[in-house]
């Protein structure tokens, strides 16, 4: 940080009188915001100086076509730090989040998007001429050495990760054949790489792109079918052909397009990108614990659903046809993400100890973990062993036993409270987990109890989710 400062204070002639440090995104950078009075500049720490080089060039470049980029106004020697213009905080990404359900009916959002596609056209076409593509990290082209990097990821992140069996071998073979078919597909203009609503800002109502770092020469419809199929927008098929058609309409000034040929060759782009994802998800989330990216997982499986029944004249992939296929029947076994609204949403979770804590998809961390392991357990008897906590026979044992009463009184003063106090502090999530030996009898039956109780409570939305039974209620 005080590299930063010496550097706003070089550029500027004078300290700032405050800095924020601003929310971590996936990668290594950091980035703050620099204030004195109404002037604000966003300073980034980057540990990579060639994607320092890359994104100042490019941005530099962009900025004097009138390609809508942040300025940079200063950059650090050792090519560590860097300074740009404040576009501020009104991100795509949470009109899409504001807009829930509704996304594909609200038009102004749909404006938006047809607004970075017009810019995103400009960026790929105008801003691709001239460029210094030997500065692209860590390739200047999307090629096939570029594709296998993805699609390995894609397999030790998410693949080996959700258990399927699969022919390595055999997979490997598949995996060169899409590599090489793409690899064919031309390949002339600025590729984005990451173009997602996070990556696309509103300022003074226009669209503005950042975090272009990692891009290269590659075809247009990568940076397209990224917008698209974002996993968590979840477009319908006719709003995503509306937005389609509105970029070719877009591109066709610029460059020649047949119609049926690149929408045919964007559903494959759509597919490499969709599997990209897929594995950034997977070493994010599932092995990170990041909240954001688990719940992104069956939005992606989803998408990955809808491109493979689109897919047509390309190579024949017999066991990663096999393989996407099995994982999109798993998705609905892939947590879902909290509901969110006014009020307090308390997601209440029943688990096995021998699988493993819950994961927390709010984002907050911490809640409440009860371990009902100490009360007298109904799955040690023949006669209980196929019922769950859902059965009556399971509360009348319960009943009888008189341990379970005590611990629910208990848990239900300490909610009460908690719940009070984060509803006073305007936090929108709450945690509440029930764990137990096998995850079928008392860490359900706890749950449903408690949940039953939660939904008494004033401004309480529950989520009930009883994780080894692969049931959620709300």
């Amino acid at each position: 940080m005080e590299e930063l400062i010496k550097l706003y204070q070089s550029f500027k002639g004078t300290a700032p009188e405050q800095v924020v440090r601003l929310p971590e995104s996936a990668s290594a950078r950091k980035y703050f915001r620099l204030k004195s009075g109404a002037d604000s500049l966003i300073g980034t720490f980057s540990p990579d100086t060639g994607e320092t080089k890359a994104f100042t060039t490019f941005t530099n470049h962009f900025h004097r076509l009138g390609i809508h980029v942040p300025e940079i106004v200063a950059v650090s020697d050792d090519l560590n730090y860097y300074l740009q213009q404040d576009l501020g905080d009104d991100r795509l990404y949470e009109r899409i989040r504001s807009a829930g359900k509704n996304v594909n009916e609200n038009r102004e959002l749909i404006q938006f998007f047809k607004k970075a596609l017009k810019e995103l056209v400009r960026m790929q076409v105008e801003g691709g001429a001239g460029l210094d593509y030997s500065l692209c990290v860590p390739r200047s082209s999307f090629d096939r050495q570029s594709m296998l990097w993805d699609l390995n990821h894609f397999k030790y992140y998410f693949l080996k990760l959700s258990g399927l069996p699969f022919d390595e071998d055999l997979l490997e073979k598949d995996f060169l054949s899409l590599a090489s078919f793409l690899s064919e597909q031309p390949m002339k203009h600025f590729m984005f790489r990451d173009c997602q609503s996070r990556n696309i800002l509103i300022h003074n109502n226009e669209i503005f792109f950042v975090d272009y770092q990692g891009g290269r020469r590659g075809p247009l419809q990568y940076d397209l079918a990224s917008l698209l199929f974002e996993a968590k927008t979840r477009f319908s098929e006719s709003v995503r052909q509306e937005l389609l058609n509105e970029y070719m309409d877009e591109a066709s000034p610029f460059v020649e397009i047949d119609r049926k040929v690149f929408t045919g060759q964007f559903y494959w782009w759509a597919l490499i990108r969709i599997l990209q994802a897929l594995g950034a998800f997977g070493i994010r989330g599932t092995i990170q614990k990041k909240a954001i990216f688990l719940q992104s997982i069956p939005y992606g499986l989803e998408n990955l659903g809808t491109v493979l029944d689109r897919l047509e004249n390309g190579p024949a992939l017999p066991e990663l046809y096999r393989c996407l296929h099995e994982l999109v029947q798993t998705a609905p076994d892939y947590p879902v993400e909290p509901e969110t609204g006014e009020g307090l949403t308390v997601s209440v979770t029943s688990f096995s100890y021998r699988k493993g804590y819950p994961d927390d998809l709010s984002g907050n961390g911490g809640g409440f973990v009860y371990d009902c392991r100490l009360l007298s357990n109904p799955g040690k008897y023949e006669e209980y062993k196929d019922l769950t906590g859902f059965d009556r026979e399971v509360e009348e044992f319960f009943t009888a036993r008189g341990d379970m009463e005590p611990f629910l009184n208990n848990v239900k003063q300490q909610l009460r409270q908690a719940v009070h106090s984060t509803l006073e502090q305007g936090y929108k999530h709450l945690s509440v987990s029930f764990g137990c030996t096998g995850g079928k009898h008392r860490s359900v039956y706890a749950s449903r109890k408690i949940s039953e109780f939660l939904k008494t409570l004033d401004n309480v939305r529950v989520i009930e989710t009883h994780r080894e039974l692969k049931k959620m209620n709300r």
